[in-house]
């Protein structure tokens, strides 16, 4: 316990290095456009999935295109 608790407290920063630290910013602009277009690509799949699943399953017909 004394080992994890002294490697705890010096892996903190103390006196002014403690003010002045800067936080990360937890919001990253080209990770989100990422992570939109990932969303927005499998979205169009599974609606195009579901579309054609429903088409075979009530006409008995195959896959449908766009």
């Amino acid at each position: 316990m004394n080992k994890i608790a002294w490697a705890i407290s010096h892996s903190m920063p103390s006196g002014d290095m403690a003010k002045n630290r800067k936080g990360r910013s937890w919001c990253n602009k080209t990770k989100a456009r990422i992570m939109s277009n990932i969303a927005e690509k499998i979205t169009k799949k599974i609606d195009q999935m579901l579309v054609n699943k429903i088409a075979s399953s009530i006409y008995g017909i195959g896959e449908v295109t766009f």
